[in-house]
């Protein structure tokens, strides 16, 4: 082997074991090589409850499926939702789709008594939200979510007249009776803010 062969093939191998380096030290992707991720949700209206837990797992990084539970106003929930996502290197931006299952509280407007609300047991919800994630290197995800949810079906809703005092200072004993179909199938916003870990 001549000097010149040798030199090249020694070059070759310092640039090789270099690059293989440089590739083992990279660090991952923050969507592409995490594709699992574990988060607390705490929610307003959200469909995993005021507070909850979640999974997400994406079969590709542009797609995700989730599923989580949490404690609502009135009831445990269940929630699934599947989320189509553009990635950046830090940040990702997308739209969900889903169902849950679990009650809500709403309160209506009453300016002339004391106040009223509905409240739903045991609904079937569909879901859609729209929202934005950050990852950091380390694997943090923070993610913050708006959307809304239909009631498709309600098991049993209670129309609520609240006691206590009117406008007029006349008082008012506690009141229930059934809603109305209107009262019982419901579209209802809500906000959700996500921490967790992704790996």
């Amino acid at each position: 082997m001549t000097r010149a062969a040798r030199t090249v093939l020694t070059a070759a191998a310092l640039m090789t074991s270099r690059v293989a380096a440089a590739d083992e030290g990279a660090p991952p992707a923050r969507f592409g090589d995490r594709p699992h991720a574990v988060t607390a949700i705490l929610g307003a209206g959200a469909p995993t409850g005021v507070l909850g837990v979640e999974y997400e797992g994406a079969p590709v990084e542009w797609f995700a499926i989730s599923a989580g539970a949490g404690m609502g106003a009135l009831s445990p929930q269940a929630a699934a939702m599947m989320r189509i996502r553009g990635v950046g290197e830090r940040y990702a931006m997308g739209f969900g789709g889903g169902a849950s299952y679990g009650g809500a509280r709403i309160s209506n407007m009453d300016i002339l008594g004391p106040g009223s609300h509905d409240e739903l047991h045991g609904s079937v919800w569909l879901n859609s939200e729209a929202y934005l994630e950050r990852r950091s290197a380390a694997g943090l995800v923070l993610r913050f979510e708006v959307g809304a949810g239909r009631s498709i079906y309600t098991s049993r809703c209670d129309h609520v007249e609240e006691a206590g005092y009117g406008l007029f200072g006349t008082y008012q004993e506690e009141q229930v009776s059934a809603c109305s179909d209107e009262q019982a199938l419901r579209v209802l916003p809500f906000v959700g803010f996500a921490m967790g870990r992704a790996f």
